[in-house]
């Protein structure tokens, strides 16, 4: 399960599996999403339209945000 919540910038934030993903970008019906902890960690996400994001590249650290 996912949720996709606002950042205090108004961003868009996705929650899945316990971590935390920023909208990298979007390419027509496609979101990519980007792991929070950007500088240190290359987790990303892929979304086709309203599906389920599927994991394109693992994270390097354990989640730290709990629900």
């Amino acid at each position: 399960m996912y949720t996709i919540i606002e950042t205090q910038k108004g961003k868009p934030c996705l929650i899945f599996n316990n971590y935390r993903y920023l909208c990298d970008r979007i390419r027509n019906t496609t979101t990519y999403w980007r792991c929070e902890n950007r500088s240190q960690c290359g987790g990303r996400l892929t979304q086709k339209a309203d599906q389920i994001p599927v994991l394109t590249a693992p994270h390097n650290h354990y989640y730290f945000f709990l629900n």
